[in-house]
């Protein structure tokens, strides 16, 4: 699968990935709609449908990068906003893990 956020954690990168495909095909279905004459609220519960995936993946590398799965796993999945601000807050984490490794006794 293309990952443009190659990071060390695969699932956060998974995450990037979907969410930047949710955002970009819920626009194109949200204006494909309006063109057809059919109610945009469909690209949003699309949208809501596929940001459950995003908030799985999420959890997953919360996990793994020991923050609190409940809070990046579940508030996630209430939308995509708040999935953007978690992604965000795990990537910005993960990249200083990245630059500034922690050291050990």
């Amino acid at each position: 699968m293309l990952n443009i956020f190659k990071l060390n954690e695969k699932n956060l990168g998974i995450a990037g990935s979907v969410l930047l495909l949710e955002i970009v095909g819920c626009v194109v279905l949200g204006v494909t709609l309006i063109q057809l004459q059919l109610p945009e609220a469909y690209a949003l519960i699309v949208a809501w449908a596929v940001n459950l995936t995003v908030a799985w993946y999420l959890a997953k590398a919360a996990r793994t990068l020991n923050k609190n799965v409940l809070v990046y796993g579940f508030l996630s999945a209430l939308g995509p906003p708040i999935a953007i601000a978690n992604f965000v807050s795990l990537y910005h984490h993960d990249l200083i893990g990245q630059i500034d490794p922690p050291t050990g006794p």
